[in-house]
């Protein structure tokens, strides 16, 4: 009875044990054939389907089915297990058709990419001549004083004779071949200058330019730009409209400093879209015309009497309050050996020397004001301080105020050294700024909030305070950023980003982590948070000193740090994970210790 028992439960068993094996096998079986009926995807998020690049080659990626085989004009290319691919090709001048294929399992998706190269610059044929108006100066409006130079440039034959003529004033202006070595490699560019004293004052005049080349033709254009040539009896001044950069250079990204709003400039000139100003007589810089205003004519060109500094303090900051009776120029200069800061007001000079320090001790060892040149007045401070944490002037009622910002308290152990300190996290990118993309389409803008946050929850947990500078997908100016940071009397400014290699760049070599200061009070954050950043197994790539607009705040402690390489598909991988943002945040929270820790030393 028991035998018949167990082998009748051994037979429902066997049984049973076979209805599942077929049921799992029948229910792969139906998987699969799903599976292969879906659409195959094939997503390029890199470049656009239509584009122009000037570039000899071009960045491919994109996102297919894992498992997929993925050629780019016929040739293989590795898809990564989560389905990301990146691959570059040559560009030829002219439109390039470039065809993306994935198959699998017997399903094919095509896509066309038109890719847009212009004609390389090339040098012209010495004969027939010609003029080739891609390389002409000036392109853009010039304003100048007397006695200024103009300088113009343009590309033709080679082995010509050229000369330029500026109208009303001169003509036939003998212009020179340039070695192909000062001309990018081209033979042909011709320049000329000429000094302007006079012409009949804002009036637009001409420029010509003649080439006549070995064929013994004789060819004249005329160029694209006017020159004005401004009064000299009449300063023009100018305001500024919000917080702006001077700049060293007429073009491009060469800062000198950030100047508040409502601060009056003499313009002296202007180059393309941006006015020339004298800051002093020895030093000019340059502010885009978009952010100054132009004063009625009779403005008087600013000049500040500078009172010596009153002296008072809070628990945040000391503050050095001078009157003045114009709102100048100015510039900041630091050293942290020994750490000191210098103000330097242009166009300013001290009216009284003195100079009462507070009774009681402080960290501002001494407070010196001295003439430097004409026109501009230094106020230098030392510190009795290993690090500087911030400083900032304001104007306002008639006063120059001149803030340091004093040692915080930090905490002691077994709390963490951020506790009571104020943060602000800043997510970069947003809304519609979306910052660089995936191959699989994941946002920059997207991974930093996510980042953010995780981050924040941290620095909230070990006892700071937070204010986030975004808190969803919206699009924040950077000047908004900082005053929010401003508003909160943070004390760090701790800007997170991600990477991307550039349109040409090699996705699957460029990769890893990094850390942006620019001003010398930065430098001790950003070394003591790369290290930890390195220890997630990331490559280095870099502790970098660059301009950024808010690495170029100054009454805070500020660092950028790029986490990882979106554009290379296995760090995207990475910060696809919440588990990887948590050790990222980790890696910063990490080296903020650290750099705390050594100011307690």
């Amino acid at each position: 009875m028991i035998g018949a028992l167990l082998k009748k439960n051994l037979q429902f068993k066997l049984s049973l044990l076979l209805t599942l094996c077929l049921s799992f096998t029948f229910s792969s079986i139906a998987l699969a054939s799903w599976q292969d009926i879906q659409p195959l995807k094939l997503n390029i998020t890199f470049p656009a389907h239509s584009d122009t690049f000037a570039l000899d080659k071009i960045r491919i990626a994109g996102g297919t089915d894992s498992g997929a085989i993925v050629t780019v004009d016929n040739r293989w290319v590795r898809v990564f297990p989560h389905g990301a691919f990146v691959t570059r090709v040559d560009l030829e001048p002219g439109m390039n058709q470039i065809l993306v294929r994935a198959a699998k399992n017997g399903r094919v998706v095509t896509d066309m990419l038109f890719i847009y190269r212009p004609p390389k610059i090339e040098t012209s044929p010495v004969t027939p001549t010609k003029f080739d108006m891609r390389v002409i100066e000036p392109k853009d409006d010039v304003w100048l004083f007397p006695g200024d130079y103009l300088t113009v440039k343009f590309k033709g034959s080679p082995e010509g004779r050229a000369s330029f003529s500026l109208e009303k004033v001169e003509n036939d202006i003998p212009m020179t071949e340039l070695p192909p070595a000062n001309a990018n490699g081209l033979e042909g560019v011709y320049t000329g200058v000429v000094r302007v004293n006079h012409a009949p004052a804002n009036r637009p005049l001409k420029v010509k330019l003649e080439l006549r080349g070995m064929d013994g033709k004789k060819i004249q254009v005329e160029a694209p730009a006017r020159v004005y040539l401004l009064p000299e009896e009449y300063p023009i001044i100018g305001m500024t409209k919000n917080i702006v950069y001077m700049h060293g250079v007429a073009k491009g990204y060469a800062p000198l400093s950030r100047i508040r709003d409502s601060v009056k400039v003499q313009i002296i000139g202007r180059m393309g879209s941006r006015f020339k100003i004298r800051l002093c007589p020895s030093l000019t810089a340059f502010i885009d015309s978009k952010d100054l205003k132009l004063l009625p004519i009779g403005t008087p060109v600013p000049h500040a009497t500078v009172s010596a500094p009153a002296f008072t303090d809070d628990s945040n900051w000391y503050r050095l309050s001078m009157s003045v009776n114009d709102q100048v120029p100015y510039r900041f200069a630091s050293q942290l050996d020994p750490v000191s800061i210098n103000l330097y007001l242009y166009g300013a000079h001290q009216g009284s020397h003195w100079i009462t320090f507070p009774n009681y001790p402080t960290e501002i060892k001494d407070i010196q004001m001295s003439r430097v040149e004409d026109g501009v007045l230094k106020i230098h401070v030392d510190l009795d301080q290993k690090q500087i944490w911030g400083y900032k002037l304001d104007y306002k009622n008639n006063h120059l105020y001149f803030s340091i910002r004093k040692k915080p308290n930090i905490a002691d152990p077994p709390a963490s050294p951020v506790k009571g300190l104020i943060f602000a996290v800043d997510p970069g990118h947003g809304g519609e700024n979306e910052g660089t993309s995936s191959p699989t389409g994941l946002l920059e803008k997207d991974i930093n909030l996510r980042w953010a946050n995780i981050f924040a929850d941290k620095l909230r947990a070990a006892g700071a305070s937070v204010v986030m500078t975004r808190h969803d997908d919206e699009d924040v100016s950077l000047p908004e950023r900082i005053r929010i940071a401003t508003d909160a009397n943070a004390h760090f400014f701790i800007s997170l980003h991600n990477n991307s290699t550039g349109p040409s760049g090699n996705a699957l070599a460029a990769r890893g982590t990094s850390t942006y200061y620019t001003l010398p009070q930065n430098q001790a954050l950003a070394w003591s948070i790369y290290p930890h950043l390195l220890q997630l197994g990331l490559q280095p790539y870099g502790r970098i000193q660059n301009s950024y607009y808010v690495t170029n705040t100054t009454n805070m402690l500020v660092v950028l740090v790029e986490g990882a390489f979106l554009s290379n598909p296995e760090e995207e991988y990475l910060l696809s994970r919440d588990n990887f943002l948590r050790r990222l945040s980790d890696a910063v929270f990490s080296g903020l210790e650290d750099f705390l820790r050594k100011q307690s030393e």
